[in-house]
């Protein structure tokens, strides 16, 4: 099974949006009746009379992006359960980071169940597991394991993404940050259902995986 998904992003704007928005790679939805946005669907054939659309597109690949508009940008809001399929979520990770120019974007990890992946400073994130699991990791690892939620509030001072790893330094408050995602996680806890090492498909790119997004409404 693939651990990186593919998604599309969905937002609402009005339909005279549709001039500009289509050379963005917008599509609008004039009937839809699922996704993330928090819209009843049984209201959205009444937003589609009254000109409110719903649009959608897929997202940018951060490293399709200028990535270095991110550096120098502040982390304002972290989420670990970004995205839905309809009956649940994929539970990808975002961090939402308000850049120089004043503009906020989101730096998404579409990988299932994200925050078992990603590491800050080498350690695994204690947001991925459960109580008594991070109980016997902390025992034999000999640490207090950090948390997604350190993030906020620290500054992007680099961006490396290649085809098996991310890397994403960071500071605040007199501390370094380093938040990584490697495709071989051989040495973070195996797969709880399968028992098989944390190891991406050989044809799996991470850069496909880290995307950027405006609002994060995202679908699988």
């Amino acid at each position: 099974m693939s651990s990186i998904h593919e998604c599309i992003e969905e937002e609402y704007s009005l339909a005279p949006s549709w001039f500009w928005r289509h050379s963005q790679g917008w599509k609008p939805l004039f009937m839809y009746f699922r996704g993330p946005a928090g819209v009843p669907f049984f209201i959205a054939p009444f937003l589609t009379l009254l000109g409110i659309w719903r649009f959608s597109r897929r997202p940018q690949r951060l490293c399709d992006s200028d990535s270095a508009t991110f550096v120098g940008g502040r982390v304002v809001s972290v989420c670990r359960h970004l995205g839905s399929y309809g009956m649940g979520g994929p539970g990808f990770v975002g961090i939402k980071v308000r850049r120089s120019d004043g503009s906020a974007r989101w730096i998404v990890v579409a990988v299932w169940s994200a925050s078992e992946w990603l590491t800050i400073n080498g350690a695994p994130c204690r947001d991925g597991y459960f109580e008594e699991e991070r109980e016997v990791m902390e025992k034999e690892l000999g640490i207090t394991m950090p948390t997604l939620m350190e993030l906020n509030g620290s500054t992007i001072d680099a961006i490396v993404i290649e085809t098996r790893e991310l890397t994403i330094d960071l500071s605040g408050r007199g501390v370094g940050l380093r938040l990584g995602l490697r495709a071989d996680s051989s040495d973070l806890p195996i797969f709880r259902g399968s028992k098989e090492p944390r190891v991406m498909q050989d044809d799996e790119d991470i850069r496909d995986a880290i995307i950027v997004s405006r609002r994060a409404n995202l679908w699988l």
